[in-house]
């Protein structure tokens, strides 16, 4: 089995890497074509709004078709999407190309139900690794989308969307060849969406509305106003310096890995709500108006999010049922992205207010988050693994 999980991150890696030839620029590509950057962010908002409809269905999918089908489905679907945006002509292309892709993504839930179900120990390194194959090569590979966009202009970033669209549905052949299913006898889950979160154990169902009302809000608020507020506000950098701050950064990603290895034995309430205490420090850094200390509040972002990433997916591994693995997964996606919702709509109106107001909140979330997280995990129960 361990031969699905490196099948499923050298393919996730490769698409990552080809997708960031284009989407750090998407917003241009849209803009250009459209001509209206209010259309441009409505196609973007569509393409997430699809999302949470399509992790609803494919964590179904994934627990009644079994892992393998919506993951090599999935990923020819998002490779065809790529070949979409490439020849799109106008909005009309775009908004297909976009509702398309945001079909594509049910196959999340499948894709790390699957790892789960592939592994017995050592769930925080996995996991772990799978946030470095996906992240560090999207970190990279916008360097050279932007040398294409400089160069050939929109036929540049055409040329890159084609590349990710070729690389990816190379990459669903690959999955089809070589994934093997790990739930041979898929059971015939209901279509009850409510049914299956109150199904979950309720250390997960606390985790999930910890992670949207708190935990995720603050992270998007520092991920998403951070080059406002470096750039624009403190000028400290220019946005090239800033996008290479981010680059260089992301080249911490695989410190997370030998950290993983010392932290596994450490216990899930503790090891969480300290890595949330650390993370905190991020947003504070940035208030020191100082480019080393934005600098190392990347790094400090990008690490401890590697390993509660580690922590949270290897929770839902060790308390829930390999049958409810799938949906269990979705709802953890729905966090992020309602969470991303409310802490970006929430990060607007505070930065309307005063720019530094964001850094603030999304500091005192993470730091009210550490010890609700602990009172939470603390309750683990007897009978589970506590060993990551």
């Amino acid at each position: 089995m361990k031969k699905n999980v490196r099948a499923l991150l050298l393919s996730a890696a490769l698409i990552s890497f080809s997708m960031g030839l284009a989407y750090p620029y998407f917003s241009e590509y849209a803009y250009s074509l459209t001509g209206n950057p209010l259309l441009a962010g409505m196609i973007s908002s569509l393409r997430s709004l699809t999302c949470v409809f399509s992790f609803v269905a494919g964590g179904l999918a994934a627990d009644r078709l079994g892992r393998k089908k919506p993951v090599v489905w999935g990923t020819v679907l998002l490779g065809l999407s790529l070949l979409l945006y490439s020849s799109a002509g106008g909005t009309l292309g775009l908004v297909l190309a976009a509702l398309l892709e945001g079909a594509a993504y049910f196959y999340f839930p499948a894709f790390n139900a699957m790892i789960m179900d592939s592994v017995r120990g050592g769930l925080l390194g996995v996991f772990t690794l799978a946030v470095v194959a996906e992240h560090l090569p999207y970190s990279l590979s916008p360097v050279l989308g932007g040398v294409m966009r400089d160069v050939w202009g929109i036929p540049g970033l055409r040329a890159a969307f084609l590349t990710g669209g070729a690389v990816t549905l190379a990459m669903a052949l690959v999955r089809a060849v070589v994934l093997s299913e790990t739930l041979p006898r898929p059971g015939r889950a209901p279509w009850s969406p409510l049914r299956d979160f109150l199904s979950l154990h309720r250390l997960l169902k606390g985790l999930i509305l910890l992670r949207i009302l708190l935990l995720i809000s603050a992270l998007s608020m520092f991920n998403f106003f951070l080059v406002l507020y470096a750039v624009r506000d403190l000028e400290l950098m220019s946005f090239t310096e800033f996008g290479l701050a981010v680059a260089l950064s992301s080249l911490s990603y695989p410190l997370a890995l030998p950290l993983s290895r010392k932290l596994r034995n450490v216990p899930p309430s503790f090891l969480y709500s300290h890595l949330l205490l650390v993370e905190s420090l991020s947003p504070l850094l940035v208030l020191f108006r100082s480019v080393p200390c934005i600098f190392l509040s990347l790094v400090i972002i990008n690490l401890c999010g590697s390993l509660t990433y580690g922590v949270e997916r290897g929770s839902v591994a060790l308390l829930t049922p390999r049958g409810l693995r799938g949906r269990a997964e979705a709802f953890m996606d729905l966090s992020f992205y309602l969470g991303s919702s409310l802490g970006t709509a929430a990060g607007g109106y505070l930065y309307s207010l005063s720019p530094a107001s964001v850094m603030w909140a999304s500091f005192l979330l993470f730091v009210l988050g550490a010890p609700l997280s602990y009172l939470l995990l603390r309750r683990w129960p007897r009978e589970a693994p506590r060993r990551f």
